[in-house]
């Protein structure tokens, strides 16, 4: 038995809350699921379970991890302090790509570079493409702890 079932199986848990493409700052356009197939048959494979326990096991860590880390981010930005954007950007790259939030660690590597290159400009515009990942990621994260809850949509900040 495959660990990710073809497409309904994980469809029901990342794919229902993927946009088409989500385009910010005229940059860089994101396509396809906010959480890796490859990645989250990995975690299944790591925790022995399904794909909704891996993501909403894993996931809900990132949900916690995340927003204190853009939030630092943002502010370094104001600072202009071009290290603390690339060592912030590089621990949520570590944190996202550990999640099988593929795209968001690519773009997060992509801040890393930008802030190792001084590039603060750039950066602002690489973290609100961080941000809006971010946005894609947790709608998929929360679907698969409703789905391991078996809470509805209204619960879920309650249980993250």
């Amino acid at each position: 038995m495959p660990l990710v079932q073809p497409a309904d199986t994980y469809a029901a848990v990342v794919d229902a809350t993927t946009v088409d493409a989500t385009v910010v700052a005229s940059t860089t356009v994101v396509r396809g699921p906010a959480l890796d197939p490859a990645a989250v048959a990995e975690l299944q494979e790591l925790l022995d379970c399904g794909p909704a326990q891996a993501i909403a096991e894993i996931g809900a860590i990132l949900l916690d991890y995340a927003p204190p880390q853009l939030a630092e981010m943002r502010q370094a930005l104001a600072r202009q302090d071009a290290v603390a954007v690339a060592r912030g950007a590089h621990a949520l790259k570590s944190s996202s790509g550990s999640a099988a939030a593929r795209p968001m660690a690519q773009l997060c590597g992509e801040l890393e570079r930008l802030g190792k290159a001084g590039e603060l400009m750039s950066a602002a515009t690489k973290l609100a493409e961080v941000e809006a990942e971010f946005a894609r990621v947790e709608a998929a994260i929360k679907a698969a702890i409703v789905e391991v809850a078996g809470a509805d949509a209204s619960q879920v900040s309650a249980l993250t």
